[in-house]
């Protein structure tokens, strides 16, 4: 409903007014003077403004400009006014065909389609791949573990590799997909079934012919999703049940995760014989919605020409009738005025950029609002508001103080859970760093209200200090600990820490025994023995509490050391390992709680090599 229209008579914002306002504003520039006629010892007098009226029609661009001019030499004159110029370009057909693409979409949702496709074929129980929306398996264990950010990271590929085989039926472009001899290292065994899901699945039918013109589509791995799933934070597990009956025991994994995706793709509808062969490109961006996997429900309206405008009242200057507002924005650490931050004020729902601060200091009128709100923000900070009721003539001072962000680098210590004769214990006097196989992923995120505007921090801490290995931490090693951004506030804090276990924790067949005598039978739990190693790791650590973390403890160091607790059933002697040793994982939260004390994250500062001085004696 926001796309600029063609015509003129169709809406204040069309592309034929906005080409108007181009050349009025640009054509003298492009004249320079008329130099080269001056130098020819003619003389122009303007005798009117540059005023234009472009005509777009589906096979060309017409411009008549109106530009009253007296033109003299040699003590002749003559009076032009009126010019035309003919733009090869069929910018209405084009326009047509971005117009039928665009309501294809709204009206069947083609794009949502295509990404649910796209998550459906790249899932399964293999934690290389997506997880899958509906699945389920019969073992033991905690099944196939995802991580979150890592899922974003796969599904923004796949995108970036199949939104440019999107094809436009009845286009210049379109050109059906043959199925090769071999596709990743392996012979194709059914040819038509491969091109009927290329051809189908990734065809946009269109019916009328459009066959002069070109459409492509791109989506780049770098333009950031919006992207959610029912996890566990940053931890995806599947919903786990144990039955047990009188001659076995069975481990049920119901996998059913909700994909929440929105993402642009970037539409190129391209006139390769525009301009004398030069071609010219018409390009806009359509956004796919998924929530809970399937397209974003809408009530479909096709396109019709209506006026709209971009503007709201809350930013007409005529409604601007208070005094002047001086908006103060200070650093919440130092106190200082912040330069160039974007201050905007909301009434309602409407918002309205006010502009930038210039040493702190930013003054405006307002329009009269009850119940309104200040903001601001600028790169590097949180975003600061206050309320603000403007009621009549009087100036007024307002402040908005903005927290900046402090960089720190994140460490974790474990205190270790083992197996005693009979139950699990805490050893709650000694906490060790992680081992080289153990990844942790820990989750802020700060509690917000209408004045405190939500903030999250994710960060990864892979392999002990200095030795990260690359079944741990992927190749070449790395992890994400360094230059996390903190604000103070109050966060809920979660950790989770896989075990990519080398060497390879089993837990080994148990033979058991239900009733006496005749009626006495056997049977092993589990049936087969449960390998956790580096492709199936096994999520040893935990822990969830919320953390108040003030300014004076954030400003008292670079570095915060997190602690959890850690399963260390890799210590337990695989003889006295049991199925029953995997309910330990479940029972996370009591463990938070209980050792609440315990998980307090230290907050210090380290040495960092570069901001030591060297001295040189000569």
């Amino acid at each position: 409903t926001h796309r600029p229209e063609l015509h003129r008579s169709a809406g204040k914002v069309s592309i034929a007014a906005q080409l108007d306002r181009y050349v009025n504003e640009n054509l003298k520039d492009c004249l320079a003077g008329f130099s080269s006629f001056v130098e020819q010892n003619f003389e122009f007098d303007e005798l009117g403004p540059v005023e234009t009226e472009t005509t777009i029609s589906k096979d060309a661009v017409y411009f008549v400009v109106k530009y009253p001019l007296r033109i003299s030499r040699a003590g002749q004159s003559w009076d032009l006014r009126e010019f035309l110029a003919v733009a090869d370009l069929n910018l209405g057909r084009i326009y047509e065909l971005a117009l039928e693409i665009t309501n294809l979409e709204a009206e069947h949702k083609w794009l949502e389609h295509f990404t649910v496709e796209m998550i459906d074929s790249f899932s399964a129980l293999d934690r290389n791949m997506l997880p899958p929306m509906h699945d389920f398996d019969i073992d033991f264990g905690p099944g196939v573990v995802w991580v979150r950010s890592k899922a974003e990271s796969a599904l923004q590929e796949i995108l970036a590799g199949y939104v440019p085989l999107l094809q436009v039926g009845n286009t210049r472009m379109y050109m059906p997909i043959s199925a090769p001899d071999s596709a990743g290292g392996q012979s194709v065994r059914d040819s038509k079934l491969y091109e009927a899901l290329y051809n189908r699945g990734l065809l946009i039918p269109l019916e009328k012919d459009f066959t002069d013109i070109g459409v492509s589509f791109a989506y780049l791995p770098w333009w950031k999703p919006y992207f959610d799933m029912n996890c566990e934070g940053e931890v995806c597990l599947p919903q786990s049940v144990s039955i047990s009956s009188m001659f076995l025991m069975v481990g049920l994994h119901k996998y059913a995760f909700s994909y929440d995706v929105s993402y642009p793709v970037l539409v190129e509808v391209r006139d390769f014989d525009a301009f004398k062969g030069e071609g010219y490109s018409f390009k806009f961006f359509i956004e796919a919605n998924v929530r809970n996997n399937a397209a974003m429900p809408s009530e479909f309206r096709p396109l019709e020409p209506y006026e709209i405008s971009f503007n709201t009242m809350l930013c007409d200057i005529n409604q601007k009738s208070s005094g002047n507002i001086t908006v103060f924005v200070r650093d919440a650490r130092n106190k200082r005025g912040v330069d160039k931050a974007l201050v905007g004020y909301t009434c309602g729902m409407e918002s309205c950029v006010l502009g930038s601060t210039v040493n702190g200091t930013l003054v405006a009128r307002l329009p009269r609002c009850i119940g309104g709100m200040i903001g601001a923000g600028r790169q590097g900070y949180l975003s600061g508001f206050v309320p603000l009721d403007v009621v009549d003539l009087r100036d007024f001072d307002a402040e908005v103080v903005i927290e900046p962000y402090r960089y720190v680098d994140f460490s974790v210590k474990k205190y270790l859970l083992g197996k005693g004769a009979v139950d699990w214990s805490l050893d709650t006097e000694n906490s060790v760093v992680q081992a080289m196989d153990e990844d942790t992923i820990i989750l802020l995120s700060r509690q917000s209200g209408i004045l405190e505007p939500a903030f999250n921090a994710v960060a990864e801490v892979c392999g002990m200090p200095g030795a990260k290995a690359p079944y741990a931490c992927g190749s070449p090693p790395v992890d994400n600990s360094e230059n996390i951004a903190l604000v103070p506030g109050k966060y809920n804090v979660r950790i989770y820490s896989l075990k990519h276990a080398r060497p390879a924790i089993e837990i080994p067949r148990d033979l058991r025994f239900v009733g006496e005598g005749p009626l006495k039978k056997e049977f092993y739990v589990p049936e087969e023995p449960i390998v956790f190693d580096a492709e199936n790791p096994f999520p040893a650590g935990f822990a969830d509490f919320e953390w108040d973390l003030s300014a004076e403890m954030l400003d008292s160091g670079n570095a915060v050391e997190f602690y959890y607790i850690h399963a260390a059933l890799d210590k337990v002697p695989k003889s006295r390992r049991k199925i029953e040793d995997l309910g330990v994982i479940g029972k996370a939260m009591g463990y938070s709680e209980m050792y609440r004390h315990l998980l307090e994250p230290r907050i210090f500062r380290k040495e960092i090599s570069g901001e030591h001085k060297i001295t040189v004696k000569p």
